[in-house]
């Protein structure tokens, strides 16, 4: 039986990209929440693939990438899933729960369709929620919507001063500041040095003390003005979503802005023929493409032009270049952005920024 991966992690979708066979499907199925409904498309996208795999590999390999499918759809767990995505090969098989919205294809080809799974390895970014309370302070470790609470480390962590009344003004402030202090140490000793955002969440003078703490202050930090000490996972989750959104938002601007400075430095790949050139010789440092974006197109010998066609389905054309270009980047230590449609409308929907 193959478990269903609810989290797309990086190190996963880099495994998927490196594997490469005749013959690797890749079912991407946008579920509409009804099983009665999205069963029978699922099904009916495993039979596009076995009528394709006829002419990709022998009858025998297609019987077992059909029995793996088949398998791959009889233990999806559709409900609450915004879409699944299957892969079966004749040496390999995986299924995510993705919770980004794409649509539904079949992708032959020799490498596994990966895209989807790289936007929602961006959306399920890691990161760190502080929630400051006044009595109670906690720390969960997020992954998307996915949240679970630390406990050790020294979290949760109870403000014994805060329960002492009738103090000073003066006495608040400087337990106020040996607070901070306690947050910023206990945080910094557990946080990986790798960048992730951190979100401090609680009443406005707790949070202004720990976010004002020197090290925490270097830090990708994000203040929200709500209190969660005795919050539900759900309540919590309610709050962290639209941070999460604008986190993303803002990592694609950034991206976009780059990609633009980039071309008028004389630095950056304009269209998918001039970043596919690039990225064969290894020039790409960042890719930035449109989420919709895809290039049918059957290679030349050289590998670095090719002839685009609409006709995925004929036996040698490439299903998808753009995804190839971002499997091709990624494994040359290259980054990729995914950014909505339209964002790069003037510069042919994709943009890469070259090394040199």
């Amino acid at each position: 039986m193959t478990t269903q991966h609810t989290c797309v992690d990086a190190s996963e979708v880099r495994r998927l990209q490196r594997l490469r066979s005749v013959g690797s499907v890749s079912v991407l199925l946008h579920c509409s929440g009804r099983w009665e409904s999205d069963r029978p498309t699922l099904d009916s996208c495993v039979r596009e693939a076995q009528r394709r795999l006829v002419d990709e590999v022998s009858p025998g390999d297609a019987d077992v990438i059909v029995q793996r499918l088949e398998s791959l759809c009889e233990n999806a767990d559709m409900p609450g899933s915004a879409s699944l995505a299957l892969f079966a090969s004749v040496e390999h098989q995986a299924i995510f729960a993705l919770d980004v919205q794409i649509p539904t294809r079949v992708v032959v080809d020799d490498t596994f369709a990966t895209r989807d799974l790289v936007l929602a390895s961006h959306r399920q970014a890691e990161y760190q929620l502080i929630t400051l309370g006044s009595r109670l302070t906690r720390r969960f470790e997020g992954r998307g919507r996915h949240l679970s609470e630390v406990h050790g480390g020294g979290f949760p962590l109870r403000d014994e001063a805060s329960e002492r009344e009738q103090r000073t003004d003066r006495a608040r402030s400087a337990d106020l500041e040996l607070y901070g202090r306690e947050v910023e140490r206990l945080v910094m000793s557990e946080l990986p040095d790798d960048g992730r955002p951190i979100i401090l969440a609680g009443t406005p003078r707790r949070v202004a003390a720990v976010g004002a703490r020197p090290r925490l202050a270097r830090q990708p930090v994000t203040r929200v003005d709500h209190n969660l000490e005795r919050a539900e996972m759900a309540e919590i989750r309610d709050v962290v979503s639209p941070i999460l959104d604008r986190l993303l938002a803002d990592r694609q601007d950034a991206a976009i802005s780059a990609a633009h400075a980039s071309v008028g430095q004389h630095r950056g790949a304009v269209g998918i023929l001039a970043a596919w050139e690039a990225a064969v010789s290894g020039r790409v440092q960042h890719l930035v493409v449109e989420r919709g974006y895809r290039v049918g197109a059957r290679m030349h010998p050289d590998g670095r032009t090719f002839t685009r066609t609409d006709d995925v389905t004929a036996p040698g054309v490439i299903d998808d270049l753009v995804d190839e270009l971002i499997e091709l980047t990624l494994a040359r230590s290259g980054g990729v952005t995914i950014v909505d449609d339209g964002a790069l409308s003037h510069a042919e929907r994709l943009a890469a920024i070259l090394r040199y």
